[in-house]
């Protein structure tokens, strides 16, 4: 009888396992592709939430003691992390150019956080920013993403290559005119230098790649003409940004150019 009771509860299990497997259906293609969009783009959105953070873009105050570095190397850190992260889910120029990105982003931080001295001399050079170079370095890199993404957007054709490259060379005459350093200071802690090779880091290996007819400040004088009235807008405040700060613009101008014949750029 107690033989018979097993076999009997042993086939119940498996005839209810089987009906639950029958109710429960396969995941399909596309639903295990509406995943990976899910969570390409919840990446995405941590990603945007601590670009801006990490690059000091809004910061009435720059962190100036050790403890304060270490905890923005902390961030740069996670940052690294997440833009890798939402790089699994691009391809071809776009995960090229990201992965060169991150290259610069790694150089950046190697910099600043490999060391105690190197952490020690970066709130020393902070310390020594002159007034409104923190919203100097603010302005300025809100217009470069400005000028990205509106590129990034709007250009399908091969004028898109000197509206990068000149981007990047108007970042560096920005950082020039907007940011400064006290007169106390000497010439090692200089910030303006500090910030103009920082940014040098981390987009540099993207511009080397591209921007050999755009080198001179008056090649990007001639085609910035052309686009006068788009430039005086963003300078104005006007052009309104959705996504992660720089890496968006980088992202579309990517896909963009893997769109544009090598023959034309």
């Amino acid at each position: 009888m107690k033989i018979l009771l097993a076999l009997f509860t042993i086939s119940f299990c498996f005839i209810t396992l089987n009906a639950d497997k029958k109710k429960s259906p396969k995941p399909t293609s596309e639903d295990i592709t509406e995943k990976n969009a899910t969570a390409c783009e919840i990446t995405l959105n941590q990603t945007a939430t601590l670009i801006e953070p990490a690059l000091l873009v809004g910061y009435q105050e720059w962190p100036s003691t050790l403890e304060e570095i270490d905890k923005h190397c902390d961030l740069g850190a996670k940052v690294y992390k997440s833009i890798r992260r939402y790089g699994r889910c691009t391809t071809g120029l776009s995960r090229q150019s990201l992965n060169i990105f991150l290259r610069g982003l790694k150089k950046f931080m190697q910099n600043i956080c490999s060391s105690n001295k190197r952490k020690q001399d970066t709130a020393d050079i902070l310390k020594c920013a002159s007034n409104g170079t923190n919203a100097g370095w603010s302005k300025c890199l809100k217009e470069t993403n400005s000028r990205l993404d509106i590129t990034s957007t709007n250009a399908s054709d091969p004028a898109m290559v000197g509206n990068i490259c000149c981007a990047y060379s108007s970042l560096v005459n920005c950082i020039n005119t907007n940011t400064g350093t006290k007169s106390e200071c000497d010439k090692s802690k200089d910030t303006t230098f500090f910030l103009q090779s920082s940014m040098a880091l981390v987009i540099k290996d993207l511009t080397d790649l591209l921007c050999t007819n755009y080198e001179s400040k008056e090649s990007c004088e001639i085609h910035d003409s052309q686009r006068s009235d788009i430039l005086q807008s963003i300078a104005e405040g006007k052009h309104v940004f959705k996504g992660a700060f720089l890496m968006t613009p980088l992202i579309k101008a990517a896909s963009q150019l893997g769109k544009i014949h090598a023959d034309d750029i």
